[in-house]
């Protein structure tokens, strides 16, 4: 499985620090107006929070890289930056290395 996240992360140039969770609290530091995120928190209310408090529209933003990339959500070939999607095929070849 490795083998597949690792391609997905080069295809998404992502780098990761770990490639497992390790189930240990992140602290998070803030400055004024950060508030609302004393304490534990899952890590979803991190970006509700910023969603809030940059008073960002997301599915307005959605739309418009949607209309912008002509493809994101299609199912040919060429799906946006990220390529070609790899086939049930090619993900079978993955894991077999």
């Amino acid at each position: 499985m490795e083998i597949v996240t690792n391609r997905i992360s080069r295809r998404a140039q992502i780098g990761w620090s770990t490639h497992g969770h390790s189930a240990v609290d992140v602290n998070i530091y803030g400055t004024k107006g950060s508030n609302k995120l004393r304490g534990n928190n899952e890590n979803t209310d991190v970006g509700k929070f910023l969603r809030d408090y940059l008073e960002v529209n997301v599915d307005e933003i959605t739309q418009e890289l949607v209309e912008a990339s002509g493809s994101l959500g299609s199912t040919s070939d060429s799906s946006g930056w990220t390529g070609k999607m790899p086939s049930e095929e090619d993900l079978a070849l993955a894991l077999r290395y």
